[in-house]
């Protein structure tokens, strides 16, 4: 499809660069890291019997917010009228809905952890596990934000950070345990990068014609009366 570029046209549209990451960590990578290590420093407390729980917790809430986000999305839309929003405002609920039911669960096998006296090595394993599950929430997090790009300035920071790009390429991912929709969450923040490399601010008259006072434009030629020379 041709489109036709005015000058003001091109001022306000450009193709998308290359994506250049900031130097320092965003607040994106400073959430990451704190979600990993509370993980892990919680899981070692609690140790393992308890993280296992909490683990198969964690599994089950990506494949039930996959299966069931679509019907509790739309039973909110009377509460939610942006589909964005309401799409991934249901699947953090069911997925955040289970792990606290699994939480809750953990906590009654307490006593039985107890009496398996496993010692030093029953820390040591819940913080593994609990590592394993700190990256599976982060992991879902960022596929929910990819898919479901609500909030822009959410999906830009997440565009932005330095560690996401590794949880959603590089690591196993967990989208397998998700419809196929949820399938390449990478390659569909690319899209959503694509598309807002394009809506850039509309740029000021200041900006585009410098100089000349606000509500003035190139002066507009005034018709010579009739019998003076032009």
């Amino acid at each position: 499809m041709t489109r036709s570029v005015t000058a003001w046209g091109r001022a306000c549209y450009h193709r998308p660069q290359a994506v250049v990451k900031g130097s320092r960590l965003n607040w994106v990578d400073l959430v990451i890291v704190a979600i990993i290590a509370w993980s892990a420093f919680r899981a070692f407390r609690a140790g393992l019997v308890r993280e296992l729980t909490a683990l198969v917790a964690v599994v089950a809430g990506i494949f039930l917010a996959g299966a069931l986000s679509d019907d509790l999305s739309a039973n909110l839309d009377f509460l939610i009228a942006d589909e964005q929003t309401r799409n991934l405002a249901a699947f953090v609920a069911i997925f955040a809905g289970t792990l606290v039911a699994g939480q809750v669960f953990s906590a009654v096998l307490s006593d039985v952890a107890g009496m398996l006296l496993l010692g030093p090595l029953d820390h040591i394993a819940g913080a593994i596990f609990g590592l394993v599950q700190g990256v599976l929430i982060v992991q879902v997090l960022l596929i929910a934000v990819a898919v479901f790009p609500a909030a822009v300035s959410v999906s830009r920071a997440v565009d932005d950070s330095r560690v996401a790009d590794f949880f959603l390429d590089s690591l196993p991912s967990v989208d397998r345990l998700l419809p196929e929709r949820f399938r390449d969450a990478a390659g569909q923040l690319q899209k959503w990068r694509d598309v807002t490399s394009r809506l850039q601010p509309i740029p000021t008259q200041e900006q585009i014609l410098p100089g000349v006072p606000r509500g003035q434009g190139t002066p507009t030629p005034q018709p010579t009366p009739a019998g003076q020379p032009r």
